[in-house]
């Protein structure tokens, strides 16, 4: 056989190989599950109410009076930033309308009228009461009379409805059928019963509206739906197409490997996929995802206040809602469980003393400094005792959700003297622009890029042209920010939260040692970093309130400065999750292994007293800002001494390689067992840290001084 038919063969082996391992599973239909009919409520399953249930919407006068008095006593409103309209969530003038003919011109007694319009019914399906309209048409004669299963998504209802359905029950000219209509709401949605237990989810809820079909007495039936209801009507077709005359849908959606791979080749050749008059409406790829992405978020001073708002604060925890009680057995897994979130409302309620907790607030020296237009809210602490010390300045930046609380405790072991160390600190903790005791910006753009700059300025105005700079979760930003643009005024800089970047080199040396870690890392680093689907799913599943925030912060931060309880689940969530994940299957999550109700909550009181939770949440908008991203400000290296402490159980974990490709003069690195929250957590091991680093850039030759 000569070389070239040998050649041949192999390149014809090698073509089979790749049809068999990457094109024909592109085509393989899978075989079609198969969904058991789950009992989700909390009846005994063996005793099932089947009867079908005249239902009239019928809301008491206390709901009423709580939603008039709610609406009355409502907090004043976050101002929007200039100019920015509804493009963080929803501007607070148009909210102020809303709100105001909610209050004063909405009638809910007329309008439970026309939502009664139609017959209501309810009926137990797989131990749920599910509620629907059942519209049949009045005038049937020479018709066929089609039934039509609609169902509506999130966040809407079957009040989506209520004008369509005279079209759909009205004989038309020209058409020899009508239809007879059955909208049901959703489980847990209106006055639909929700669930029990975890997993009811679209696949679950096809199953059960085939049952309900059933019970209903139809064996085949059209179905149309639109958001979630989209995708249940396409999930039904796919499992019962026995069941089903016709699917329409006014939300289509197909994501198959396939699928997938012809968009992507269309953004190359868009008449491959798409006629050429529609062409704008799928490509450009990076228009359409960055809008998707946008739109899908909902889908990762002195500390003295008024008596009115505490008397406000208790007024709201003690007329708090009754909470939605959790699935059985989640634990932490939904977000916070409402069982703990009553130990700790209650605490808060009947324990927590503000005015005591603002002695031990203020028991630092707290200042305000204007910077740049802002209102600069720090601490300032020096050293008393520093004969034979050298005592250096040291910027300590906090994060979101924390606020200078998180660094009462670290602060004394760096301003008290210790005998094997000739270094003592004198600490400035400012508050972030918008954070707690410190003012916001009225324009956009304000980012951790643009602190870095308030904060040299405000070092500077201290009398600090050379200075460490020390911070986690936004403060880390911060930091490296500082340290990347204003090298001259940075000693050193030391994060605990370390992240270098993830270029196309950096990608493949983690791919690569995923195969074969030794070849980059420690094995206490291999642990740390792989398997990467196990990081990465974990970083999808813990950043979900970075894609909210980042995009619609306007609108959540409404909800979160009404609700003191809300706020308190919203913050204390991620000092379980961010602190030690596993501790996501503990009934009390945790909180009190390494804090106190009371710490805790003087962290989520700072937030509530400045009503603060907006503005805060806007640094997420801002730091994907265009005009900031556009800066590539990350692309840039540190030349600076630079030092890192990794915690086990942090939200982000990198390997040294991946560090020193940013951090070009990394002269320290520290791993230990503790989370994100390290001056909160660990604020013996966290400082000791800080010590180690500023030793070791003290005794660099460029640093030495008497």
């Amino acid at each position: 056989m000569g070389k070239g038919t040998l050649l041949g063969v192999v390149v014809a082996v090698l073509a089979v190989l790749a049809y068999l391992k990457l094109v024909r599973p592109l085509y393989e239909v899978p075989p079609l599950p198969k969904l058991e009919d789950t009992w989700w409520g909390p009846r005994d399953a063996s005793r099932e109410d089947t009867e079908i249930r005249p239902f009239k919407i019928n809301v008491s006068n206390e709901i009423l009076e709580d939603l008039q008095r709610r609406l009355s006593s409502a907090l004043p409103f976050q101002e929007s930033l200039e100019g920015v309209n509804q493009n963080y969530g929803i501007s607070a003038n148009l909210l102020k309308d809303i709100v105001h003919f909610w209050q004063t011109k909405y009638n809910w007694r007329h309008r439970e009228k026309f939502l009664n319009q139609y017959p209501q019914f309810t009926v137990s399906v797989q131990g749920l009461k599910i509620h629907y309209l059942h519209v049949k048409p009045a005038q049937t004669k020479g018709l066929k009379v089609l039934p039509l299963l609609l169902l509506h998504g999130w966040p809407g209802s079957v009040r989506e409805f209520y004008e369509m359905i005279p079209f759909l029950t009205t004989p038309e000219e020209g058409r020899d059928f009508v239809f007879e209509i059955i909208a049901p709401s959703l489980p847990g949605y209106g006055f639909s019963e929700a669930a029990v237990r975890p997993g009811l989810g679209s696949p679950q809820v096809a199953v059960v509206f085939k049952n309900f079909m059933k019970r209903l007495g139809y064996e085949r039936y059209y179905i149309q739906g639109g958001d979630w209801g989209g995708i249940i009507v396409q999930t039904m077709a796919t499992l019962y197409p026995d069941k089903i005359l016709g699917v329409h849908s006014n939300m289509c959606f197909i994501n198959t490997p396939l699928s997938n791979l012809k968009v992507f080749l269309g953004s190359f050749y868009p008449p491959l996929v798409v006629p050429k008059e529609h062409e704008d409406k799928v490509y450009p790829m990076s228009q359409k995802f960055m809008f998707l992405l946008l739109e899908s978020g909902y889908m990762h001073l002195q500390a003295t206040k008024p008596d009115t708002v505490l008397k406000d604060l208790q007024h709201r925890l003690e007329n708090t809602l009754p909470f939605q009680e959790p699935l059985e057995g989640v634990k932490q897994h939904y977000g916070m469980n409402t069982n703990l979130l009553k130990t700790v409302v209650d605490y808060w309620r009947t324990n927590y003393n503000w005015r005591e907790r603002e002695t031990f607030l203020n028991q630092f020296p707290q200042f305000t400094v204007d910077i740049q237009g802002l209102n600069i809210h720090y601490l300032h602490v020096k050293p008393t005792n520093t004969q034979g010390k050298k005592v250096r300045p040291l910027l300590i930046v906090h994060g979101w959700p924390g606020s200078v609380r998180e660094f009462y405790e670290i602060i004394p072991f760096l301003t008290t003297p210790q005998t094997e160390r000739d270094v003592v600190f004198e600490v400035i903790a400012p508050s972030l622009p918008g954070f707690g005791f410190s003012e916001a910006a009225v324009r956009p753009g304000l980012g951790p890029i643009q602190t870095a700059v308030i904060f040299k300025n405000l070092m500077k105005r201290l009398g600090h042209n050379r200075f460490y700079v020390q911070g986690g979760d936004w403060g880390a930003g911060v930091a490296t920010y500082m340290s990347t643009f204003f090298p001259e005024n940075i000693i050193g800089g030391h994060t605990n939260l370390c992240f270098g970047g993830l270029g196309i080199k950096n990608n493949l040396k983690l791919l690569i040692g995923g195969l074969w870690p030794s070849l980059f890392m420690s094995k206490e680093c291999v642990e740390l970093t792989y398997p990467l689907s196990k990081r990465y799913q974990f970083l999808l599943l813990e950043s979900g309130y970075y894609h909210l925030q980042a995009s619609k912060p306007d609108t959540v931060g409404v909800a979160l400065r009404e609700s003191p309880v809300g706020l308190a689940a919203y913050i204390l969530e991620k000092f379980t999750t961010w602190t030690n994940p596993e501790w996501k299957d503990l009934e009390d999550g945790g909180l009190t292994k390494k804090y106190t109700l009371t710490n805790l909550l003087d962290n989520v009181m700072i937030y509530w007293v400045t009503r603060s939770i907006t503005t805060s949440m806007r640094y997420y908008s801002e730091n994907v800002y265009k005009a900031n991203r556009d800066l590539k400000a990350d692309g840039f290296p540190v030349t600076v001494p630079s030092g890192c402490a990794r915690f086990k159980h942090d939200i982000i974990y990198q390997p040294d390689f991946v560090l020193k490709s940013k951090f070009k003069n990394l002269i320290h690195v520290a791993n230990y067992d503790g989370g994100h929250f390290a001056a909160f957590e660990l604020p013996d091991i966290l400082a000791g840290d800080i010590y180690d680093f500023v030793q070791k850039v003290e005794a660099l030759d460029k640093y030495k001084r008497d």
